[in-house]
């Protein structure tokens, strides 16, 4: 079932709809952050104690770079009584880019992403009592590489960072990365965490519990994901390369998509889903604390090289469909399928609709090859292998009025 039915819609032209949402799911009642969430996208959450949870805000007016700033750093807190307090902005870890908390380097220490102004890459802010100061930039070799939508967390202990990311190496989109700390201010080159938990569609929002060695990110390609769900893997080595196979975590995911998850206790976690949504991110907890459904049990997953996605063409007919597509701000929702044909090759399919009015949309598709750029309107016909085989990096869907999507 597609994952625009039977949605709330969030935003409109119209109006702004006010709202404290609940449904539920598996018998347990689910409900929003009411004082953290807006109309806009609000999504990675980050959980550094002291009763506080930072987050992103994209496309909101008093982002530093106002409506059209993809994320800038916010802030809720839940009171004594178990309330989440109205989120504020936090202007000190934020520019007119896209920012992002990845967590506590240590108790005095906060990591944030940002891609604004003069800032690029992973700074260092120290706390002084409620403020957090500016410190300086931490070297991340290789960490320019990583495009599409950057996200990721350092793990428990400041000694690991997991990102997300589309790599040269990625086996499709955005594949999970894993840096690791070399001294006060570098980290090393992010290493492709390899192919039991990389697919050839996304995989995002990784986070690692260094105690249970459990590793929770979203994904749209593991089997039974709709859209994107979250997933749990088991690290089974000494090394960041061998994985137990994913297991959907079905106590949170939804009909929705599911992106990111921050643990507050062992037993409470926030996450973000578009259950109720067009599209947009909602922060979402269970309403009372209850035991969570984590698998005990965990495969070794076959073993799988990673290898670039211009060597191999497999004989297979790609779909890639948008869930949630365009509107007039956010990012869409790919849902990427693969089915084996007995003979030849065909052509990609492409599906844009309005996720709004779920009209058909008028649309290009372009990509680029080194330098160069196509373009190819919406009758021509595709295959995967000429993408392969031209050694293409990046595929756009492009719609007049609207943001364009990168899918490949």
């Amino acid at each position: 079932m597609r994952k625009f039915k039977n949605v709330l819609l969030k935003a409109s032209g119209l109006m702004l709809l006010a709202f404290c949402i609940s449904f539920s799911l598996h018998a347990q009642k689910v409900v929003s952050l009411s004082g953290a969430n807006s109309p806009q996208d609000d999504m990675n959450p980050v959980w550094i104690g002291d009763n506080t949870l930072l987050f992103t805000r994209a496309f909101h007016p008093n982002n530093l770079g106002g409506i059209t700033d993809p994320g800038d750093i916010w802030m809720t807190q839940k009171s004594e009584s178990g309330e989440w307090l109205q989120a504020v902005h936090r202007a000190d870890l934020s520019t007119d880019g896209y920012d992002f908390s990845l967590g506590l380097e240590d108790y005095l220490t906060l990591l944030v992403y940002h891609t604004g102004g003069e800032r690029f890459g992973i700074y260092q802010y120290s706390k002084f009592g409620k403020d957090w100061n500016f410190l300086r930039q931490v070297t991340v070799e290789g960490l320019s590489e990583l495009s599409g939508q950057v996200t990721g967390r350092v793990a428990s202990g400041g000694k690991v960072i997991f990102l997300s990311g589309k790599g040269t190496d990625s086996k499709g989109n955005e594949d999970i990365y894993v840096s690791q700390k070399t001294s006060p201010i570098t980290w090393s080159q992010p290493v492709n965490i390899g192919a039991a938990v990389n697919t050839i569609g996304q995989e995002m929002s990784p986070f690692y519990d260094t105690k249970s060695g459990q590793l929770y990110f979203s994904s749209n390609m593991h089997a039974d994901a709709e859209g994107k769900d979250l997933f749990i893997a088991k690290r089974m080595g000494d090394d960041w390369t061998t994985w137990s196979k994913p297991v959907k975590w079905e106590q949170v995911s939804s009909a929705g998509s599911e992106v990111s998850v921050t643990f507050i206790t062992s037993e409470e976690v926030v996450w973000t889903s578009t259950q109720n949504s067009d599209g947009f991110a909602d922060l979402l907890t269970f309403e009372t604390i209850i035991p969570l459904v984590i698998p005990q049990e965990f495969v070794m997953a076959s073993p799988k090289p990673l290898a670039p996605i211009a060597k191999a063409v497999p004989a297979k007919k790609v779909a890639i469909t948008p869930i949630y597509p365009s509107s007039s701000v956010g990012f869409p929702e790919v849902k990427m399928t693969e089915t084996p044909v007995e003979t030849s090759e065909s052509p990609i399919s492409w599906f844009v609709v309005d996720a709004k009015n779920k009209t058909l949309v008028p649309y290009s598709v372009s990509w680029k090859a080194g330098e160069s750029t196509q373009i190819r309107s919406a009758a021509d016909s595709v295959f995967r292998s000429e993408l392969a085989n031209s050694q293409v990096n990046e595929v756009k869907v492009n719609a007049e009025g609207y943001f364009p999507k990168t899918v490949l």
